[in-house]
């Protein structure tokens, strides 16, 4: 009886090891993962097995069906190229797959489990769209190019990510020491959801597109020459003064946060901003090369010295559709500033915004606009060129200081212009057409011995002072009611 006992513990020993022990691939030639005469142990992996894929040469082994998950895998020999391939089958590791530097692990479609995949050889995910499950440790290459291909483990970066085709998606926590992200023309990195972290030494470049829906910290380098596009989260580019800092060819912001904080200017092809929650935040000037529009969200900047420069021949388009606020930074225009469209007409001037006007500042959106003011100090427009409401005859409220210099112009050729904060001339011109009118509410206006304000519109001070000691000559109508003084200051002749 004992000896069966022990003949029967030593036979399920035996079993035991035989299931959980190893398989080593003996085929140079290649073939299927199913067929057990390919294994030195003639025997397909099973369950709990450690597989060494390592035999020299260069060949295939394909899963050709959906087979237990094995304990770990080693891929790659001494010479040759030896490359796993998953065509669309369900298999995996339960613990890491080791990748050699011969090795190449290929997936194009199907299911692939693992808790860690640590290359340093390559990884291709390739074909249509799917879901890569495990973490990615890569100290190689990893290339990708399929219709939308998803890693949810989280990546690893210490080398190179080569996006060929379509779009590379990021749903975990990914960290990039020194790692590249090279985007080709047409592809897309999408930074989906999660968290990602690029240190001083890594890089995203190339002539493809970067999404962001997530947080994502660069500190390193960012030259992308096609759209960088936020939806949702964080893209924070925090590195030192001096790293390289091309958003590329459009910034379109639907949503979430951009954070320019690294001292660096910022310059920009085209830019949108188009969400209520969207927000652009630079610490240092910001230009663009062909056209700027804003149509919802916030531009803000560190301190009031931070510029966004309008360069001769360029238009700043506002569009408000929803809320759309400056705040503290300096917008310096040279070219066009042109407020127009049919919605919601207010754009919010808070936190001692500055305007500097050389060129045009054209107001003419259809719907009654405002020029506003929330929170913070008062904010300023310096008028060096034409200061205009034009087309639209609605009420124009101006809730701001304007003060306008030598050679300027206030040119008011449609409806009512309120103005409720200071208007201050020198030796510059305030126009006001037949059916417009200007009128000073709370206002304290003053046009210097070289000002003048003329035309065939209409007049009004409501409350505050006005002081006329330039030409004065209106051809409308002039109403002075009880709460306003009116003092005309001319030299005689005038």
């Amino acid at each position: 009886m004992r000896s069966a006992l022990l003949k029967l513990l030593l036979m399920l020993s035996i079993g035991f090891t035989a299931s959980a022990g190893t398989k080593t691939w003996n085929n140079a030639s290649g073939g299927n993962w199913g067929t057990a005469s390919n294994w030195l142990e003639n025997a397909v992996p099973g369950s709990g097995d450690t597989v060494y894929i390592t035999l020299d040469g260069t060949y295939s082994v394909t899963y050709n069906l959906n087979f237990a998950s094995v304990s770990a895998i080693y891929l790659g020999a001494s010479s040759g190229i030896q490359t796993l391939i998953n065509p669309g089958n369900a298999n995996g590791v339960t613990g890491t797959m080791h990748i050699n530097g011969n090795g190449v692990f290929q997936m194009s479609s199907g299911t692939y489990s693992s808790s860690t995949v640590i290359n340093y050889g390559t990884v291709r995910l390739i074909g249509g769209s799917f879901t890569f499950a495990p973490k990615i440790v890569n100290y190689d290459s990893v290339y990708i190019s399929g219709t939308s291909i998803f890693v949810s483990g989280g990546l690893s970066n210490y080398d190179s990510v080569f996006i060929a085709a379509g779009s590379f998606n990021l749903n975990g926590t990914d960290t990039s020491y020194a790692g590249k992200y090279l985007i080709s023309f047409g592809a897309t990195l999408n930074f989906n959801a999660g968290s990602h972290t690029l240190d001083a030494n890594s890089s995203i470049s190339g002539a493809g597109n970067v999404s962001v829906a997530a947080t994502v910290n660069v500190s390193g380098t960012y030259n992308i020459t096609g759209t960088t596009t936020a939806s949702n989260g964080t893209l924070l580019f925090n590195g030192t003064a001096g790293s390289l800092l091309n958003i590329g060819s459009t910034l379109a912001m639907s949503g979430g946060s951009v954070q320019v904080l690294t001292g660096d200017s910022l310059i920009l092809g085209s830019a949108t901003l188009n969400s209520t929650s969207s927000t652009l935040l630079v610490k240092a000037p910001i230009r663009f090369t062909t056209s700027f529009t804003m149509n919802q969200g916030v531009l803000r900047a560190t301190d009031s010295t931070i510029k966004l420069l309008i360069g001769s021949g360029q238009t700043l388009t506002l569009n408000p559709t929803s809320t759309l606020r400056w705040q503290k930074i300096t917008v310096e225009n040279n070219g066009t500033i042109d407020w127009t469209g049919g919605g919601t007409a207010t754009l919010t001037v808070d936190s001692g915004l500055v305007i500097n006007n050389y060129g045009l500042f054209d107001c003419k959106i259809a719907s009654s606009p405002s020029l506003d003011h929330n929170q913070g100090a008062l904010s300023r427009l310096n008028n060096y060129g034409i200061f205009r409401r034009s087309v639209n005859a609605t009420n124009f409220t101006v809730d701001a200081d304007i003060y306008s210099y030598s050679g300027s112009t206030v040119d008011l050729q449609t409806g009512v212009t309120y103005f409720y904060r200071s208007l201050i001339t020198t030796d510059a011109d305030v126009t006001i057409a037949s059916g417009a009118t200007l009128y000073f509410t709370g206002t304290s206006a003053a046009f210097d011995a070289n000002s003048s304000i003329s035309g065939a519109g209409n007049v009004t001070i409501s409350s505050g002072t006005a002081t006329f000691t330039g030409d004065v000559n209106i051809k409308g109508v002039s109403y002075f009611l009880s709460s306003s003084s009116m003092t005309f200051n001319a030299s005689a002749g005038k």
